[in-house]
């Protein structure tokens, strides 16, 4: 290769190099202070659109996690009532058995009638209180439907919630009477019936608190999934790019000595026109 002053091809290339390790060093800072390996979309266009795709999924994931929790927690409000409700209508029956005895007079079945109706009028309290932010859970019966899933498709995305009528009217208890043990007896029948329907309710929404729950643990597990497939697509590998800025380093120090070199090439030509 000749010696000239007008180009220095070496000092170029060299200069070349210079901006290449500098780029693979600042890309690399890029990347490890930020922790993300697609910056920008000069880093990755097709994957910074996928991870935005993920990311929006991800958050109506999340969001029907939160549904699914409401729907548990809902059915599970309905059931701590029903509790009390099974207890009430176990104690109503205690005492309608205890007016079934000749032996009570008529003060004493005065007494246990006032607390039977003590006993319903918070039966029917608990029915009417039982809510969730304003959602009516033992007052009426009414089907409420719930997007637990991120799509758009019923049988999968969407549980219902049916609510009951747990009032004394609503079990078909009507008014207990134990004015005489004739009434006291005649009473019973409607008690369990009572007891059987606050039953089955009950057993209604355990069984609709476990679907929705299960919806809740698979939309954890969706969100969960997505998060990694969206760290799989844009999220920096630590040790590689603690690799790459060590070589970006190591280049650009050794090809700045280079350049140095060849800066001083060109001066052979003058050592030349010095002769």
């Amino acid at each position: 290769m000749g010696i000239s002053v007008g180009s220095n091809v070496g000092s170029l290339q060299a200069q070349s190099g210079i901006f290449a390790s500098h780029k693979e060093t600042q890309s690399a800072l890029a990347r490890l202070s930020s922790g993300k390996r697609v910056n920008g979309p000069q880093d990755d266009a097709a994957a910074l659109a996928i991870a935005a795709s993920l990311t929006a999924r991800k958050a109506s994931s999340n969001q029907a996690v939160r549904n699914a929790g409401d729907l548990v927690d809902i059915a599970r409000i309905a059931d701590l009532a029903l509790s009390n409700t099974t207890e009430i209508l176990s104690r109503i029956r205690e005492l309608t058995i205890q007016a079934g005895s000749g032996s009570l007079d008529v003060t004493e079945r005065g007494d246990v009638q006032n607390e039977i109706a003590v006993l319903q009028a918070e039966l029917d309290r608990l029915a009417s209180s039982s809510e969730l932010n304003g959602t009516a859970l033992l007052s009426a019966r009414a089907v409420q439907t719930y997007q637990v899933g991120s799509g758009n498709v019923p049988a999968s995305d969407r549980l219902t919630l049916t609510t009951a009528d747990a009032s004394s009217a609503g079990l078909g208890l009507g008014q207990v009477s134990v004015a005489s043990q004739a009434s006291a007896a005649s009473s019973l029948d409607a008690i369990d019936g009572a007891q059987n329907a606050a039953s089955a309710t009950r057993t209604s929404f355990g069984a609709q608190a476990r679907r929705a729950a299960l919806a809740e643990w698979l939309g954890r597990e969706s969100s969960v999934n997505l998060a990694s497939a969206r760290g799989r697509l844009v999220d920096a590998d630590v040790a590689t790019e603690s690799s790459n800025l060590s070589r970006g380093i190591i280049l650009g120090q050794a090809t700045a000595s280079v350049l140095v070199q060849a800066n001083q090439h060109p001066q052979a030509a003058l050592r030349l026109l010095a002769h």
